[in-house]
């Protein structure tokens, strides 16, 4: 009778150790899961860096010429709307003062507009983006789903998706 007995604690100590096992195995694979997440985007990360460095220099550039071409147009439709008062008959006729005028102040304003409202807050979320990254490359924050959440749409932005 002890001899069944001692069978069946042998029987549920293996069992438990079992179950023990496949659980530390278990927690293996998800640690293993985890390391190729992380090396993945440890090695992905100076891609993103060097793609987000790209589109903001991209992004200044663009955003220069659309300043120096809205400044040109304000200067212009400043230039027109000064003739009309000091030579009116210089570019149209005399009698089109008022139209040399409004077309002046017209074209100042087309220029105006863009000089205000222009597309600066790209730059800057593009450069927090950057940041996080950067921030995140050398250990300062640990990987955060939402920033390869805003990259991707940013990306898929760029791409045409």
């Amino acid at each position: 009778m002890s001899g069944s007995r001692t069978e069946n604690q042998s029987g549920v100590a293996n069992s438990e150790y079992e179950d023990k096992l496949a659980q530390a195995i278990a927690q293996n694979e998800e640690l293993c899961q985890e390391m190729q997440k992380l090396t993945w985007l440890s090695e992905d990360m100076p891609a993103k860096i060097e793609f987000l460095k790209s589109a903001i220099a991209s992004q200044q550039i663009t955003l220069c010429l659309q300043t120096a071409l809205a400044a040109m147009l304000f200067v212009l439709g400043i230039t027109v709307v000064i003739l009309s008062f000091v030579n009116p008959g210089l570019i149209l006729a005399g009698t089109l003062k008022t139209g040399q005028t409004l077309g002046g102040t017209l074209v100042a304003a087309s220029g105006f507009i863009p000089i205000f409202f222009s597309r600066r807050d790209k730059i800057v979320a593009l450069n927090s983006l950057l940041l996080g990254y950067q921030h995140q490359q050398v250990g300062g924050l640990s990987p955060d789903a939402k920033l390869d959440q805003y990259f991707d749409q940013y990306f898929a932005m760029v791409q045409g998706g």
